[in-house]
């Protein structure tokens, strides 16, 4: 089970990195072979990428962060996008957390999730995994269908579910429930 984990947050990691979304290399392929007087034709390559200036999009770089708290418990986190386009948009993060006081170089925690945004709907999918060594693991998925979404208003049906297993003391059970809900914007 724990090699599971270990697997599971290098692959959180790895797709937390950024992969260029084909309609912005269409940006650049559009107008990026020209050709001279002469006929000869040349393939132009962007040599810097301005940054987006619309207000609208977030960071979606990778970040990497480490804080270290007091009583010497360092964490080292990282997140991104991983797909972001009109519709759809993929986030993933993952972390360990370490007691620099403690023995040994194995982390104590560790964990990540990965959640997806379907744009038109705003509906959403988390899923993750915490573990904490000596406690077992913790799994967990929420989601949210928007029944109905406008500009003022939200109605909206929830699920959420997460259990703790590999305790000293054995898989527990379960807790999960659904829940109807609703936003009205004035």
């Amino acid at each position: 089970m724990k090699s599971f984990l270990v697997v599971a947050f290098l692959v959180a990691v790895a797709t937390a990195q950024q992969y260029t979304i084909e309609d912005e290399e269409d940006i650049y392929r559009q107008d990026s072979i020209v050709e001279d007087e002469a006929g000869q034709q040349y393939y132009l390559v962007p040599l810097s990428r301005t940054k987006r200036s619309e207000p609208e999009k977030k960071n979606t770089q990778p970040q990497t962060d480490w804080k270290v708290e007091s009583p010497g418990i360092l964490t080292v986190s990282h997140k991104g996008t991983i797909l972001d386009n009109n519709k759809h948009q993929l986030d993933g993060m993952g972390y360990v957390q370490k007691n620099l006081r403690g023995h040994g170089i194995e982390p104590e925690v560790f964990g990540g999730g990965l959640k997806y945004t379907h744009k038109p709907s705003e509906s959403n999918l988390k899923i993750g995994a915490d573990h904490a060594r000596g406690f077992g693991t913790k799994l967990h998925a929420d989601a949210t269908y928007n029944i109905y979404h406008s500009k003022n208003a939200d109605v909206g049906l929830t699920g959420q579910y997460s259990r703790v297993i590999d305790t000293p003391i054995g898989n527990l059970k379960p807790n999960w429930g659904v829940f109807l809900g609703g936003q009205y914007r004035f």
